[in-house]
């Protein structure tokens, strides 16, 4: 899955005047992993701002004693006035201490209000923000834990809480903990940014704009708010209202660079490449901010740099990869997943396969849309989904259950597939349709198109299952899909980690490539190419046909843009903003994009020539040949 666009805020604080530096938990495919909270010292999203609003927090609760002299700072315990005053006291030097960054002197005077008063709630959230800040988020949760056993009500505690359990994944006692926040204080910023940060992280972008709508209706300056929601708003295409946004949180805190950032991106998509470049070249960027050399290295290829573009995007990649790592994304595994399938499909294993024409004819047929990532699925997808009797169902992994029961068979997968029995076989094929359902209800007369671009190398279990399946098969020119991948900034998981280096990219992409074409050999697969290039030339053309070979007719409405660019609706993959252009202004520029880094692929002519010549195109740098596509 690709991944979106980093919500959740690493930014300049107009109040605090400090950048920060954060380490953005990245998700796989298959959720969020849990890091090891013993590690290194980290500041992680909002943790400043977590830490400073926690302090002045429990000084406001502190100073109420000071000033009426009753010193009891947690509101009711049965501990003498003395000892009330002693532990008002500390908390005021321990949070002076904290304020001014002397950490270790603040957890003494903590620790030693505890010793005095073992059920001071601020003490024990205080000793959770300072753990927190050495990275022991372990023992920010149980110092958290029990300031809240002794003091449930307080809403600023559940917030920290639920930051905590954020950074631990443990993603929906996190939501829980922001939501008793916001309940019992429908005020209380940090819980709806909590929340707003989580939807975020769950691609759930119409539920994190309202909470951080929420957040900005409560404090309008907010600028890390300001930026989150500029961003979710250039990613839903609603381009006017993301550069209000950030504009203001420019205004702001000129430094911040989530604004500087989104205006960027605003200021490309509205064709002020040099403006865009100078923006960004001019921010104080670490390795932290992955996504400012990612538009870095798309604006240097806009304004034919490529040199210049490479470097950006090999920056951008470095950056990503302890992303990736720290999921757990491994590219190998994914490889040898395609080399078990390219040794065992084979005609012998597949001879006494049932044929297309021994289906039932009354059986639901499904059909897939694939392609290499980065082919033009997604805007395939924008425009089969406006026809009136096609619904799309995105991105998500149909087949990973049945794969999953067939490996725990004795002979495993792929193998486990000749041993199936017509009884579960079926019990397969109908999982497979609860699962579609599940995602698209089920409406006579509609056609639901499977589209997972990487279902390539399913092939070969969906002819086994489904032999009437088709396949829409979307074709680029293997150059510019390669150049392409590398140049994205994808969600982590196995296949997409393999796209961090060009020449990583280009060995998954002859691999798979080998793959398709031995399924295409060994197996009777019903397909349908729709070629990148043809489509631009000659959009009606192609599409003609591809609903011909589904059995539609042609609609008009197909082709307006108006219906693929409907800003109400969350294109989540890296191309949402590239399917809103109109067909024939970038997408011919892309076209001819591998051309000018041909120097690049020449390192790997070996391995894609083959390829690039077999599907008629030519190889980049290479004079064009008559009757060759370039």
């Amino acid at each position: 899955m690709p991944r979106s666009p980093d919500w959740t805020g690493r930014t300049r604080d107009s109040r605090s005047g400090s950048s920060r530096q954060n380490s953005v938990r990245e998700c796989n495919a298959s959720g969020c992993s849990d890091p090891d909270a013993g590690a290194a010292a980290r500041i992680s999203p909002g943790s400043e701002e977590i830490e400073r609003e926690g302090v002045e927090e429990s000084d406001r609760e502190n100073g109420w004693g000071r000033k009426s002299g009753s010193g009891r700072p947690n509101g009711g315990e049965n501990v003498n006035s003395g000892s009330d005053i002693e532990v008002g006291a500390l908390l005021e030097r321990g949070i002076a201490c904290h304020r001014s960054g002397r950490l270790q002197e603040a957890d003494d005077l903590y620790r030693e209000i505890l010793r005095v008063d073992p059920r001071q709630a601020n003490a024990h959230h205080l000793l959770g923000l300072t753990a927190h800040s050495r990275g022991d988020d372990r023992a920010a949760l149980c110092h958290i834990e029990r300031a809240i056993a002794e003091k449930p009500d307080q809403p600023a505690f559940h917030t920290n809480l639920g930051f905590i359990y954020r950074q631990l994944g443990r993603r929906d006692d996190a939501a829980a903990a922001c939501r008793f926040a916001v309940e019992r204080a429908p005020n209380s910023i940090k819980g709806w940014i909590g929340l707003g940060d989580l939807h975020a992280e769950s691609d759930e972008m119409d539920e994190a704009a309202r909470c951080y709508e929420r957040a900005l209706a409560i404090d309008p300056d907010r600028i890390r708010v300001l930026g989150n929601l500029a961003n979710i708003y250039e990613h839903f295409n609603q381009i006017e209202e993301a550069e209000r946004l950030a504009r203001r949180g420019v205004a702001l805190a000129p430094e911040d660079v989530m604004c500087h950032y989104v205006l960027g991106k605003c200021e490309r998509r509205s064709g002020k490449l040099r403006e865009a470049l100078q923006r960004l070249e001019l921010l104080p960027i670490d390795d932290n901010w992955k996504d400012v050399s990612f538009e870095l290295g798309h604006l240097h290829d806009r304004v034919n740099q490529p040199r210049k573009a490479i470097h950006w995007f090999e920056i951008s990649n470095r950056q990503a990869r302890p992303a990736f790592e720290k999921t757990g994304a491994d590219p190998q595994r994914y490889v040898e997943k395609i080399e078990r399938l390219q040794d065992w499909f084979r005609w012998e294993n597949v001879a006494s396969w049932s044929r297309p024409d021994d289906a039932p004819p009354s059986a639901r047929r499904p059909v897939f849309l694939v392609g290499f990532p980065r082919s033009g699925t997604t805007l395939l997808d924008r425009i089969l989904r406006s026809h009136s009797r096609v619904a799309v169902l995105e991105e998500q992994p149909t087949l990973k259950s049945i794969e999953g029961w067939v490996s725990r068979t004795p002979a495993g997968f792929p193998a486990g597939l000749n041993a199936l029995t017509c009884d579960e076989a079926d019990a397969l094929r109908a999982e497979y349709w609860r699962t579609v359902d599940g995602h698209v209800p089920r409406v006579d007369g509609q056609l639901v198109i499977d589209k997972l671009p990487l279902d390539l190398v399913n092939a070969g279990l969906i002819a086994r299952l489904f032999p009437q399946a088709k396949f829409l098969f979307a074709l680029r020119h293997p150059c510019d899909v390669c150049l392409s991948c590398f140049m994205q900034d994808f969600r982590s998981n196995d296949a997409m980690a393999a796209f961090l280096t060009l020449e990583s990219t280009v060995a998954l992409y002859t691999r798979v490539m080998h793959l398709w074409e031995q399924f295409r050999n060994v197996l009777p697969l019903n397909v349908c190419t729709i070629r990148y290039e043809a489509f631009v030339e000659d959009a009606e053309a192609e599409l003609r046909g591809g609903l011909k070979f589904l059995g539609l007719d042609w609609e008009p409405t197909v082709l307006e843009d108006e219906r693929r660019s409907d800003p109400s609706t969350l294109i989540n993959t890296p191309s949402y903003h590239q399917v809103t252009e109109p067909i024939y202004t970038r997408a011919r520029d892309r076209c001819e994009r591998c051309e000018r880094y041909a120097e690049y692929f020449e390192p790997f002519r070996s391995m894609l020539e083959p390829i690039v010549r077999r599907y008629g195109y030519c190889f980049p740098g290479d004079a064009a040949e008559d009757g060759v596509r370039t």
